[in-house]
């Protein structure tokens, strides 16, 4: 606590302040006071300013530290009414600033929006850019919490744009520190990494010792998610040093929570534990919630298998959990607690709390399942408030220009606007529910065209797909060149579906550009030489002009070659025979003085009628004279094309006069300025369609084909999961040749078949009838008797966020359709010889040391269950597979296809190896005789004993002793 002698109690108001920006972070309570004696000081002195002051800083205190929300509230909303009375317009703005801060710490997301809004509208009228910057951060910090990523990062990377122009370092570490959370948080973890790395650089940089602690930090937590282990603990223990030095004492037990939990993920539990136990001491004595650590003590013993100690932190875990109403933590706790009582023989509790832990998970979802609702309607509410905020800005704005300007019409004008404001508000609350149908019917014609397009794109994969097996098949040139034909045709109405699509996406927000530095020359000359043979054939001219030799500039390279491919396509297409069609390229600077390059694409056809022209860019319009043309389009093409322009930052103009011919005129941007920070990164294409729902026939499921029946059984086994007969025909038809299949009609039967069977590849659609093939992945994958099993999700629905989606699953990969025969017959033996390394490597280790399994995979957590479920009947020779079986929870023929899949043993042969390398390893550490020892491993007979030993080493117990064998 402050002294109060007569050197504090005349400091001032400013200077008080000053303190409390000292001790904020390392000593909160003692800001606290100072903020307090500050508050006191500026009434007594009559300092508006410095109260309004005083009165956020002791808000901002209590939001740190949790305390007195009540308090916050009346700070913060007293602070904002002296500021209005006062005129401060900056700290009006602060209010609504720090008042938003205090609702997202709440999780109140609408009235957080609501303050942030108006926070940042005073800071741009105030033409304060770094404001402006930290308010761009703080939206981008509520939309991630509401989980639109997309919004969030667009106003993190809006934020970065004006710290970057301002060069203001701090600023830009914030806006590295909140992007890469919130690539964290979405799961991107390399990105995250990328961002907190760039903060960091800022922070040594500027020499600021909390920035420095903080990316270190949070390069620790985004490498332990990366599974870096040695990466993440390196910066673990750099943070922790910088922690302690500068007292941040809630910082510290965090790192030391990381840290701990680091070292179990490492397989060192005693270390983990220890460093767990003192980040709970101190979260005891300052507060914090202890739920999560207390969950990580419990399952460090766990892993130590004291079973005791693991109930009693459990135990207490459940207590703070319900203080704070913590049912994510409490999840993690019930599950420990279960394994807890079941390591002490209490079966009864420990059934209880699998039945609270369930109940627990189910609670959580119903919450999530509300959370997601109002989300939804927070963020519909909010964008319908922008859009009545702005009307009435800007009719705010003309009533100032008409006071000023005629000032004795003054209150004509203030009345005529209320009556507007009146009427907007009245007409808002009729047309609400017009409003809300329309926008359900916009959604309802985007998801048909969206899932139309999918339809499509099944019966194409039995179209290429068998056409690519006969061309390699036939040599006949006549058939050929048919087959080139369909082909061709098939790719075009590939090409069509991929355009409607985009259109459905662009729509929707969830088309992304990767701008690259790119030679336009050469992209603009090579797509128009890509026509020639069809100009050729109607005797066309194609002409192309680039102002400037080797011109670069920044763009998408794909979507501007579908620009130009569409505008090239069109202008041959409408175009008669002996004229010329020419493409320009030139440079030129807009009004703004920003370099720009425009392309021209001009024809000499029947030219567009002026009726027409206002329409030609709308979707699926095809104009009035085309109805009986030959070259009668689908009226996808242009409307793709513009609003790629409009991606792209750019604009499309058409000019046209009948009988002369059409030219199309396209600006876009030079210089990688004028894109994002994110939209500069060259990633993977967004540019894959995204689903259907597919046809359905009757499929009999789990029925091996009789091509197969009298196949070898070492012949890998795939289970094909997929509801469309012909598809299932395709499929087999390019696998039978090399491996055994059965199938399933629907996502539950191939669940069902999967367990029942145990194969060794599984190729599952993704939409499905009863279940999807996320819900497939996600169950076999958490299941210990299928997660070994490599699965192919195979689908239309192939967008970079359905792909993450199916991985996230932990499906191993990913085929689109259409898709090439040879590729599918690849991947599939791509990843059964990935399993047979992997059964190499469990073979190796159970060959070598088998207790140095360490849980870091579902497989390798089985084969410890097994080992240690043989360890406890090690001496009874008569334990069985049967018994082994029911220990791991597995039937008898799925524990034999399981461990075979691991380790290439049998269950049999997989204990029987156990037991010998046990034997092996006591030999020879000399820890009793060999005829001891062989009791010790379950061997009743030392001859037998003796006998298995030489089958297996190549020596008897007693060479091996004597050195033979080593």
């Amino acid at each position: 606590m402050p002294q109060t002698n007569q050197k504090t109690q005349s400091k001032s108001a400013e200077e008080l302040l000053e303190l409390v920006d000292e001790f904020i972070f390392s000593d909160p309570d003692l800001a606290l006071e100072y903020a307090q004696q500050a508050l006191v000081e500026s009434r007594e002195s009559a300092n508006t300013e410095m109260e309004i002051k005083a009165l956020y800083e002791i808000g901002e205190i209590y939001i740190r530290t949790a305390k007195n929300s009540q308090e916050i509230l009346s700070n913060f909303k007293e602070g904002i009414e002296k500021s209005r009375e006062g005129e401060f317009k900056k700290l009006t703005a602060e209010g609504h600033y720090n008042l938003s801060r205090y609702y997202e710490s709440t999780s109140e997301y609408s009235d957080a929006l609501e303050h942030i809004r108006q926070a940042l509208e005073l800071f741009k009228e105030l033409n304060l850019e770094s404001n402006v910057a930290n308010t761009q951060n703080s939206l981008g910090r509520i939309y991630q919490e509401l989980g639109d990523f997309s919004t969030a990062l667009n106003h993190l990377f809006e934020a970065l744009r004006i710290n970057e122009k301002l060069q203001r370092k701090t600023g830009m570490a914030v806006s590295y520190t909140i992007i890469g959370n919130t690539y964290m948080r979405s799961g991107r973890y390399e990105e995250a990494i990328r961002y907190f790395n760039e903060a960091l650089a800022l922070d040594l940089e500027m020499e600021d010792p909390t920035g420095i602690m903080i990316s270190k930090l949070n390069l620790g937590a985004a490498n332990q998610r990366f599974e870096d282990y040695e990466s993440a603990m390196t910066f673990h223990t750099e943070a922790l040093e910088l922690a302690r030095e500068l007292g941040y004492r809630q910082d510290v037990a965090i790192i030391l929570g990381n840290i701990g939990s680091t070292y179990r993920k490492m397989g060192y539990p005693e270390d983990g534990l220890s460093n767990l136990l003192q980040a709970l001491e101190i979260m005891q004595e300052t507060g914090y919630n202890t739920t999560a650590t207390l969950n990580g003590i419990a399952e460090a013993y766990l892993d130590l298998n004291d079973f005791e100690q693991a109930l009693s932190y459990s135990l207490q875990a459940e207590k703070t959990g319900k203080e704070r109403s913590d049912l994510d933590r409490m999840q993690y706790t019930y599950r420990n607690m279960a394994d807890a009582y079941e390591g002490l023989g209490q079966f009864e509790a420990a059934n209880r709390a699998l039945k609270l832990y369930i109940s627990t998970i189910d609670s959580l979802f119903a919450i999530e399942s509300e959370k997601q609702i109002n989300q939804l309607q927070i963020l519909y509410e909010t964008e319908k408030r922008d859009q009545t905020i702005d009307q009435l800005t800007l009719e705010a704005e003309n009533a100032s220009f008409r006071r000023n300007t005629y000032l004795a019409s003054g209150i004509l004008v203030s009345l005529f606007l209320l009556l507007l404001y009146s009427g907007q508000r009245y007409k808002a609350r009729k047309n609400r529910e017009l409003l809300e149908t329309s926008e359900e019917v916009a959604q309802m014609k985007s998801n048909f065209f969206s899932n139309i397009s999918h339809e499509f794109r099944t019966p194409l994969t039995l179209i290429s797909g068998p056409i690519e097996q006969l061309k390699s098949k036939i040599d006949d040139p006549t058939v050929h060149k048919e087959l080139n034909i369909m082909q061709k045709n098939s790719d075009r109405l590939l090409s069509l579906i991929n355009q409607l699509l985009d259109l459905s996406r662009l729509e929707s927000g969830n088309l992304s550009l990767s701008v690259e530095k790119t030679n336009l020359e050469s992209l603009v000359k090579g797509v128009a030489m890509s026509f020639q043979s069809l100009a050729d054939m109607k005797q066309i001219q194609i002409t192309v002009e680039c102002q400037i030799t080797d011109f670069e500039a920044w763009v998408d390279r794909n979507k501007l070659e579908t620009i130009l491919i569409n505008l090239i396509g069109n202008a041959l297409k409408f175009s008669p025979e002996n004229c010329e069609l020419s493409v320009r390229l030139v440079e030129f600077k807009s009004a703004d003085g920003l370099n720009r390059f425009r392309l021209e694409v001009e024809d000499c056809g029947a030219g567009i009628p002026e009726e027409d022209l206002k329409h030609i860019f709308d979707r699926f319009y095809r104009g009035s004279e085309k109805e009986n043309s030959e070259s009668i389009g689908s009226g996808i093409g242009l409307a793709l094309t513009r609003e790629l322009v409009i991606l792209h930052k750019g604009e499309i103009f058409v000019s046209s006069k009948t009988g002369e011919g059409t030219r199309f005129t396209v600006e876009l941007p030079v210089s990688e300025k004028q894109y994002t920070e994110q939209e500069r990164v060259v990633s993977a294409s967004f540019d894959q369609p995204a689903k259907p729902a597919m046809t359905t026939r009757k499929i009999t499921a789990n029925t091996e084909l009789d091509s197969f029946t009298s196949a070898d059984d070492s012949t890998p086994l795939l289970l094909i999961i997929e509801d469309n007969e012909d598809v299932i025909n395709y499929l087999v038809g390019i696998l039978k040749d090399s491996y055994r299949i059965i199938t399933a009609p629907d996502g539950e039967a191939g669940v069902e078949s999967a367990l029942n069977v145990i194969p060794d590849l599984i190729i599952s659609d993704v939409m499905m009838p009863k279940m999807t093939g996320y819900k497939v992945a996600e169950i076999l994958k958490q299941d210990d008797k299928t997660s070994h099993i490599p699965l192919i999700l195979l689908t239309a629905k192939a967008s970079h966020e359905d792909r993450i989606q199916g991985l996230q699953t932990h499906a191993d990969d990913y085929l689109t359709k259409p898709f090439r025969p040879d590729e599918l017959l690849l991947r599939v033996e791509n990843l059964i010889l990935s399993r047979k390394k992997m059964r190499e490597k469990y073979n190796r280790k159970i060959e070598i040391k088998p207790d140095e399994l360490s849980a870091q995979s579902m497989e390798e957590a089985f084969l410890l269950r097994v080992v240690e479920a043989i360890k406890k009947h090690l001496v009874d020779e008569d334990f069985s597979v049967d018994q082994l079986a029911r220990e791991v929870g597995m039937s008898r023929s799925q524990l034999h296809r399981k461990l075979v899949a691991l380790t290439d043993l049998s269950a049999s042969e997989f204990i029987r190896s156990y037991r010998l390398n046990l034997a092996k390893d006591k030999i020879e550490n000399h820890t009793g005789s060999i005829s001891e020892i062989a009791y010790e491993v379950g061997f009743n007979s030392p001859s037998y004993f003796s006998k298995s030993f030489r089958e297996k080493f190549g020596v008897s117990p007693s060479e091996f002793e004597a050195g033979k064998g080593k």
